[in-house]
């Protein structure tokens, strides 16, 4: 079974600092990025690390599934509850400010597999249906192209439904031995690839008015100026 050396874990870790822009130094999370990438070597019968990486650079499949190799995916629906109902207050302040009709445009940065802009979508929806003249559309980004797809359908297993609160359990609907966000839902959500290391201002087409970016910047460094 091929394991990397100390050199080639060092070309590991300065390969992902460069293509995500996360923090490689110290030991936090590096044993499971390595780990995740020896597995997929052996699994895929390559001979050597230098031989996947070189796969990497002619097979755009591969490329993705390295992506999503040494991206952390930690993530489950209303993760910390209170940033939920930070973000029902401050639409309902919008609300009582305003007089006519009224689109919200919301982004969740780093959205792993989709469950924090799917919960987002549903205390929005919740809201909407008190106050009909308001409108959302949510944009949610990730780095890693496998979590993305996974966003985008939107179907997750069974055992995840017990951790939706009640009240927000009519925004899903079964399917076989999974559930399933509502169509009208996930059609108000924009999937997409994206780093944060690049500009997606041009996704948004104007202002926003919520920015979701959590649990993400712990894994950059802090850049200070001269």
């Amino acid at each position: 079974m091929l394991r990397l050396d100390d050199s080639e874990q060092t070309a590991l870790y300065s390969l992902i600092q460069g293509l995500t822009g996360t923090c490689q130094e110290g030991n936090f999370k590096k044993d499971i990025l390595s780990s995740n990438v020896e597995r997929r070597i052996n699994t895929l019968g390559i001979p050597s690390f230098a031989s996947y990486i070189n796969l990497l650079s002619n097979d755009d499949y591969e490329y993705q599934q390295f992506l999503s190799l040494i991206t952390i995916h930690t993530t489950y629906w209303f993760r910390e509850h209170p940033h939920f109902k930070k973000l029902e207050d401050e639409v309902l302040k919008k609300i009582s400010a305003s007089n006519g009709p009224m689109k919200l445009k919301i982004w969740s940065a780093a959205c792993s597999t989709g469950q924090e802009a799917y919960s987002i979508a549903f205390v929005m929806e919740s809201i909407c249906a008190l106050y009909p003249k308001l409108s959302y559309e949510i944009y949610a980004s990730d780095i890693d192209p496998v979590s993305v797809s996974t966003a985008k359908a939107g179907l997750y297993p069974m055992a995840q439904l017990k951790t939706i609160p009640n009240q927000f359990q009519n925004s899903v609907q079964l399917k076989g031995q999974n559930f399933e966000v509502k169509d009208k839902i996930r059609k108000k959500i924009h999937f997409f690839t994206g780093s944060l290391l690049s500009d997606q201002s041009s996704r948004f087409q104007g202002s926003l008015d919520f920015i979701f970016c959590r649990n993400v910047l712990i894994y950059f460094n802090i850049v200070t100026g001269n």
